[in-house]
């Protein structure tokens, strides 16, 4: 039998003893670069502009975050830094990075969900499904079991991430990878749809956030921002028909 050995999109170069998780990093870089990262002595390479990372022990970590270029994504010495910085990871945390093209960076934390948890004990235990089988490991009674939206300051700086952005392309760029790794009230939605300048791009990112909302049943306050009544009612539709 043939045995064909698959290139993963990312990997990292340093041999490692995968870990029980304790904590779970993602590091995206606003645009579709590709990237490599460094943590501490580790080189990851990214042939897109993302990294999640759920084996890293609680502490201080180096991360410097590199820009490459399409056809060189695969060189392990490559690229130009646009970030460095010491991360604190804690315990039972997920922590999310985003990177704007000049360097600043959005951090966020959020608790690890059930759903983190679980998948973290599948790894450790063999592959076993916990949840499958309904025979749950006994977890802190304070693991939240529902998405917690973006702090105020988190959200306010990725507004202001958003923001800077000079056209509105590059904004639902940004936006949607900001959405992608977290939650929002319906007023931080309406906060973000409102930096867009055009009705088409209010509506694709009011209907891309929807289901990354927590408080869907106030949606109705989104309808604020749009100028026509078409707009309204083409969100009304995808609502109705969201699944």
């Amino acid at each position: 039998m043939n045995v064909r050995n698959v290139l993963p999109l990312c990997f990292f170069l340093t041999m490692s003893t995968v870990l029980h998780a304790q904590t779970k990093l993602s590091i995206t870089m606003a645009g579709n670069a590709a990237i490599r990262i460094l943590i501490d002595d580790r080189n990851y390479i990214c042939q897109d502009n993302s990294l999640t990372i759920e084996d890293l022990t609680p502490g201080y970590h180096s991360v410097k975050l590199f820009l490459a270029k399409k056809e060189r994504w695969n060189n392990p010495a490559y690229g130009q830094m646009v970030y460095n910085a010491n991360v604190i990871l804690k315990s039972q945390v997920y922590t999310d990075i985003v990177v704007n093209r000049f360097g600043k960076a959005l951090i966020d934390e959020q608790p690890l969900s059930r759903g983190d948890y679980y998948d973290n004990m599948d790894r450790g235990n063999g592959g076993r499904d916990w949840d499958r089988d309904n025979n749950y490991p006994p977890i802190n009674n304070n693991t939240p079991r529902s998405p917690q939206q973006m702090s105020d300051n988190a959200f306010n700086m990725a507004r202001e991430t958003i923001r800077k952005e000079s056209f509105d392309n590059s904004r639902m760029t940004v936006a949607r990878q900001i959405a992608d790794n977290n939650y929002f009230t319906t007023v931080q939605v309406k906060e973000l749809v409102k930096l867009f300048s055009f009705e088409d791009r209010k509506l694709d990112f009011a209907k891309y956030a929807y289901g990354r909302t927590v408080d869907k049943n106030n949606y109705f306050i989104i309808n604020e921002v749009f100028t026509f009544s078409k707009s309204k009612e083409e969100l009304a539709d995808y609502i109705r028909n969201y699944r």
